[in-house]
């Protein structure tokens, strides 16, 4: 499976749920509101710096994930892996995608 690269979208228990078994504790407040907890420009940049520090090597996937639910973050519109509708998402990816191509490019 390899490394992963967990990008964390949201601030720390931001979750519309209150489940019993969340490792986090319970949710309070609960949370409904999808907004740019982070701005979407800040995540990339951050994920960039990161992907350059590591060799192609090191870094198999960037994984978005969340302290709480990542979809209330309202610039991610992937649900349970399963892409929705919305071409920014797809073109956040998309630059990431070209970072760790380009960083694997320097490399070789």
């Amino acid at each position: 499976m390899g490394q992963s690269l967990g990008t964390d979208l949201i601030p720390l228990k931001t979750c519309n749920w209150n489940y019993v078994y969340c490792q986090l504790g319970r949710t309070v407040p609960l949370v409904n509101e999808r907004v740019d907890y982070f701005l979407p420009q800040e995540i990339l940049d951050q994920a960039k710096e990161t992907l350059a520090t590591h060799e192609p090597s090191e870094i198999d996937w960037v994984t978005f994930v969340g302290s709480g639910e990542p979809t209330l973050h309202a610039s991610i519109t992937w649900l349970r892996g399963t892409p929705l509708e919305g071409a920014e998402t797809r073109n956040d990816l998309e630059d990431i995608i070209d970072a760790v191509e380009a960083a694997e490019k320097e490399s070789s």
